[in-house]
């Protein structure tokens, strides 16, 4: 029986975490991450080895050796919509103005998906959902809470802008 290797997708987390070197002196790290399966703290100090470096640097702080790292969130964050095989895509930006009322936080966003043809109904609402989600965890509260947001207003447009959400390759 022959058994095949298939690479792992990779999953989108958003990480904020604070980065002690050996003198106690710390910096904060994270952003978005594409990943395998959930990080391990030592994978994140690894990870963020090189950015804690010139945070510390930034501070003059210029012989920093990053030693431990206390993570303060991994978020797991929705998949996006991937371009299905047929026509050839095209860019669309997305204007979108939402409001979290559970969390007390609302926020104007825009980014550009690729789709064969204007997005509407479920592929709409997928893309919002990433959008939303992505600037709840950057806030703090986590992608959950996507999911209670009310979208105020929202316009779709052509564009020959780049995507915000590039393809992820495997792992």
């Amino acid at each position: 029986m022959l058994v095949f290797d298939t690479p792992k997708k990779l999953r989108r987390f958003h990480v904020a975490a604070m980065v002690i070197d050996e003198e106690n002196n710390s910096v904060w790290v994270g952003g978005f991450l594409n990943w395998p399966e959930r990080p391990e703290a030592e994978d994140l100090l690894e990870h963020y080895r090189a950015d804690a470096i010139a945070a510390f640097a930034h501070q003059d702080i210029d012989d920093a050796r990053p030693a431990t790292i206390h993570v303060a969130q991994v978020h797991e964050l929705p998949d996006v919509p991937r371009t299905p095989v047929g026509p050839p895509p095209k860019h669309w930006h997305i204007d979108l103005d939402f409001v979290c009322h559970n969390v007390k936080f609302g926020m104007l966003l825009e980014a550009v998906f690729s789709w064969p043809e204007e997005p509407s109904g479920d592929t709409l609402s997928a893309m919002t959902h990433v959008m939303i989600a992505d600037a709840l965890s950057v806030r703090g509260e986590g992608p959950s809470w996507a999911d209670e947001a009310e979208i105020v207003t929202i316009a779709v447009r052509e564009t020959d802008e780049p995507t915000t959400y590039p393809e992820l390759p495997a792992a």
